[in-house]
């Protein structure tokens, strides 16, 4: 019995490897994430399987498979809620799926504790032997990438250029198409946050005695340090990276005099939050590229990194490799980036939506934390929701994920 596991876990191991490796030469193959997602949590690795399985959907929203196989990875994790939300998004999309209705129902049996129950009859795996399991899956990976990378590293050196490994993986198709979705899940989210939990957020929002436990510094610090952390933030995806300053050259309204401008009198965030998400059934992607446009002098030397390449603002200045470099002709990246007003446009609405979202999660958390908020305000129905201390505004709402 030993021996036959040793075996098959040798097998479920070279199956990652070789997955790996595919996903290396092509990433933008939903189904290569999926598969490999299969064998993580065929080996018990369920935090693995949860990364590729939201690989999979960021690839490829409508495919289901990937959709389930998030959705039981949580399950199994315990993260009921996380759970809970991967299944309702799924079936957004396909509301016969018996698979997440099934989980579904599981979820709400381990919110029970029923789970608890079939454990003392010996159901669970043994924690050991899950450990061990999850550890090969997670050096089988790890392993199959460095070989990848080290491999792809040295095909660059032979060719004598300053190319990257980065920009050898990635098309400029793929980091735009990834983009894309990520700006739309984003965009999806700050609206959700915004119309489910408006009345809740903006008592705190409004109140200086809240926002002086939240933040002793004040609105300001509390807002200007998430917009930092994100326009600093070193492992965005497909290589995406700004230079200092860029996101606010790109998104003024998240600058310092407009931040400092916004906090010192509340309503005008709240103003900019309604007026994003009422932009986005206006044609979000035209207005951004209009503001853009109108301010095209201001933008000139703007450039960021994007799938290992260094990509210019304006449209007549070339793609090259970070190290000013110009790509082979006839390389993709020569015009693969498309329309830099509609990529730049793109990524000004991308940051916006971010910033926002993260900004009103951030009061949302720090008031539950200090119990300005309390868990019911989090679950139940628009008729049970108060506040702690009398407010002159209606803060009744549902606050579902």
């Amino acid at each position: 019995g030993d021996v036959y596991k040793r075996q098959k876990q040798k097998r479920f191991a070279a199956a990652i490897a070789s997955y790996t490796k595919a996903i290396k030469a092509t990433p933008a193959n939903h189904l290569l994430y999926s598969n490999r997602s299969l064998v993580h949590s065929t080996m018990r690795a369920f935090e693995l399987s949860a990364t590729d399985a939201r690989k999979c959907i960021d690839l490829c929203p409508g495919f289901m498979k990937a959709r389930v196989r998030l959705a039981c990875a949580l399950l199994e994790l315990h993260r009921f809620d996380e759970a809970r939300e991967a299944c309702r998004d799924g079936l957004k999309i396909d509301l016969n799926c018996r698979e997440l209705g099934e989980i579904l129902q599981r979820i709400r049996s381990c919110e029970r504790g029923d789970h608890l129950q079939e454990a003392r009859f010996g159901n669970s795996v043994d924690a050991i032997d899950q450990q061990k399991s999850m550890q090969q899956a997670a050096e089988a990976q790890e392993q199959a990438e460095a070989e990848e990378t080290d491999r792809a590293a040295q095909n660059l050196r032979r060719k004598g250029t300053s190319a990257t490994v980065e920009s050898s993986r990635e098309t400029p198709q793929g980091c735009i198409a990834g983009l894309m979705h990520t700006c739309q899940d984003l965009g999806s989210e700050l609206k959700r946050i915004w119309i489910g939990r408006h009345e809740v957020f903006l008592p705190v929002w409004y109140s200086d005695e809240n926002m002086a436990k939240i933040s002793p510094a004040g609105r300001t610090k509390c807002m200007s340090g998430v917009f930092k952390a994100i326009g600093e933030y070193d492992k965005m995806p497909y290589g995406l990276k700004l230079p200092e300053g860029a996101m606010y050259l790109l998104c003024p309204e998240l600058g310092a005099e407009a931040c400092e401008a916004m906090c010192s009198e509340p309503s005008r965030f709240a103003g900019l939050i309604q007026e994003i998400v009422g932009t986005m059934a206006l044609g979000a992607d035209k207005r951004a590229q209009e503001n853009l446009w109108t301010r095209r002098d201001a933008l000139a030397d703007v450039f960021v990194e994007l799938g290992g390449f260094k990509v210019p603002f304006l449209e007549e200045r070339p793609v090259t490799y970070p190290s000013g470099e110009s790509a082979p002709k006839g390389h993709a990246a020569v015009f693969g980036f498309g329309n830099r007003l509609e990529l730049f446009g793109m990524l000004r609405n991308l940051f916006l939506h971010q910033s926002l979202f993260m900004g009103i999660r951030a009061v949302l958390a720090k008031a539950y934390e200090l119990g300005i908020l309390q868990m019911e305000q989090l679950t139940e129905s628009k008729d049970s929701v108060t506040t702690n201390e009398p407010q002159n505004l209606d803060v009744n709402t549902t606050l579902r994920q």
